[in-house]
């Protein structure tokens, strides 16, 4: 439905403004060292949002970071795997080439709807709204409604699939005696709430910033999973100590906390955080 609906409104852009817009042929604007940081920045705000999918297929020692007794959503998800290898089509094809497409999508969508309007739109749910509110015909009504549908039962599934239950199963995890996953999906879904997620949305600058802080956090992680998977522990583990949550286990550590994983993580995400709180800072001024 998702696809369908991204392709109907490339489609549609395009045919109505007659080409992909000017912003497909504009030149940079920048030049030197700013346009290589606004590279990176581009490159971490993508990274961010795909980041958290992508160490979920296959975060085989993600539990080292934290709870040496503890597993996690990461582990849950790939135990449905039939192969150890099984992620990685996902991540060396199918990832790249979704974000490459998707990406472009959205570029050449709100390059062709600023030539039809005169003003870019990055976030397609003002553009639906745009479009409602310069023309009413039945076609205009239709095509917004569905669009809207379509990306209205996309987020759902996606929050339901990559949020919810994994939650679900971090709790169950940590707290089985009390929380299950059901139990955690509603407890994320009171928190999802009450942290206002709108207020991200509001504006394109707000988006990215949202998307390159949690870039931020996850970085560091992922490159722990890497070396500690690959070189400290070369593909080894003992599995059946990862269901042990008591001293017998290989990973219990220093009363089930990785202390070495903390303090590594720590150290690869502190010299980022003064740039992440002056973001934030200015972003909670605007709101």
């Amino acid at each position: 439905m998702i696809v369908c609906n991204i392709f109907g409104l490339l489609i549609w852009s395009v045919r109505t403004a007659h080409g992909a817009g000017d912003l497909i042929k504009a030149s940079s604007t920048e030049s030197g060292s700013v346009l290589s940081w606004n590279v990176v920045y581009g490159i971490q705000a993508v990274l961010g949002l795909w980041s958290g999918g992508i160490v979920g297929q296959s975060g085989v020692s993600h539990y080292f970071f934290f709870f040496g007794n503890t597993l996690t959503s990461f582990l849950d998800w790939t135990r449905y795997a039939k192969t150890p290898n099984a992620s990685l089509f996902g991540q060396g094809v199918t990832c790249p080439l979704t974000i490459i497409i998707t990406a472009l999508c959205g570029l050449i969508v709100t390059s062709a709807s600023a030539q039809i309007y005169g003003q870019y739109f990055w976030n397609p749910f003002e553009l639906l709204l745009h479009i409602q509110s310069v023309s009413m015909t039945p076609a205009a009504r239709a095509g917004t409604f569905f669009s809207g549908l379509a990306f209205l039962a996309s987020q759902m599934a996606l929050c339901i699939v990559l949020n919810a239950i994994s939650t679900g199963m971090d709790m169950a995890a940590l707290c089985p005696r009390w929380i299950n996953i059901r139990r955690g999906c509603f407890i994320l879904t009171v928190i999802a709430v009450a942290i206002c997620p709108w207020n991200y949305v509001n504006n394109v600058t707000t988006f990215i910033t949202v998307l390159s802080g949690w870039s931020i956090f996850l970085s560091g992680m992922t490159g722990i999973l890497i070396f500690d998977y690959f070189l400290v522990r070369r593909c080894q583990l003992h599995k059946g100590d990862m269901y042990r949550g008591d001293k017998t286990s290989a990973y219990w550590y220093t009363a089930g906390f990785n202390w070495r994983a903390i303090v590594a993580w720590t150290m690869g995400v502190w010299p980022l955080l003064r740039t992440f709180i002056l973001s934030s800072s200015s972003l909670s001024t605007s709101y």
